[in-house]
């Protein structure tokens, strides 16, 4: 692992087989701890990080759709119903994800949905909706899924 986060970027797999990997690749690793890295590995990142009662939501949202010029025409969906969405969401999300998530992982699922509809969303409030509901629903199991919506379209 240490060799592809070198500047020659040659991953070595363990059957002998190397890929190389382009100037233009980076790796990004998102973990709860560093326990199991050496520190051969840790020395080779740059770690960030983010303790998430000090991360705030509303900045970190706002940012990512400022940054975004064809997200600007969603602002008012955003201040209506993403961030009111997202609350709910949080409220389940915790007791009924499939896989355990950070609350930045959390987010940025929803927000990667809503950038891969984004020509359907800036014309239309449903498509808007229908993927922020696809983001929050989709890493959690089957009640979950219904008590989020059970509680939105209440």
């Amino acid at each position: 692992m240490n060799s592809v986060l070198d500047d020659n970027k040659l991953l070595t797999l363990p059957n002998g087989e190397r890929i190389q990997f382009g100037s233009n690749v980076n790796f990004i690793f998102e973990t709860h701890h560093l326990t199991h890295a050496s520190p051969a590995t840790v020395s080779r990142l740059a770690v960030i990080f983010l303790n998430e009662k000090d991360f705030e939501v509303n900045k970190y949202i706002n940012s990512v759709f400022k940054r975004k010029e064809n997200f600007q025409a969603c602002e008012a969906l955003v201040e209506s119903y993403f961030k009111e969405m997202l609350k709910i969401g949080q409220s389940v999300r915790m007791e009924k994800e499939v896989i355990s998530n950070t609350q930045l992982g959390f987010i940025n699922n929803i927000i990667g949905l809503l950038k891969s509809s984004e020509t359907k969303i800036k014309e239309d409030k449903q498509d808007f909706i229908c993927a922020v509901i696809n983001g929050i629903c989709s890493n959690l199991d089957a009640t979950g899924k219904e008590d989020t919506l059970t509680f939105i379209f209440k």
